[in-house]
């Protein structure tokens, strides 16, 4: 059994597959023992990613980047 891409999990993950890609993405998880666990990973990253504390660390990592170089 071929297991889901990296790129289709993030993308399933993101939900950015058609109606017919995510429908084939969840039948095959629903049978695999290991892409559920893969899957979970991508969809604690999407949260991640996309959580307020998140978009704080980014701006400040931002504003740091914009500093002059101290040294």
């Amino acid at each position: 059994m071929a297991h889901l891409s990296i790129v289709v999990m993030e993308s399933y993950a993101l939900k950015e597959l058609s109606e017919a890609e995510m429908r084939r993405a969840e039948k095959h998880v629903a049978s695999c023992p290991k892409c559920p666990d893969r899957l979970e990973g991508e969809l604690g990253w999407v949260a991640a990613r996309r959580s307020p504390f998140m978009a704080k660390v980014r701006k400040i990592v931002k504003a740091e980047e914009k500093r002059p170089a101290q040294g």
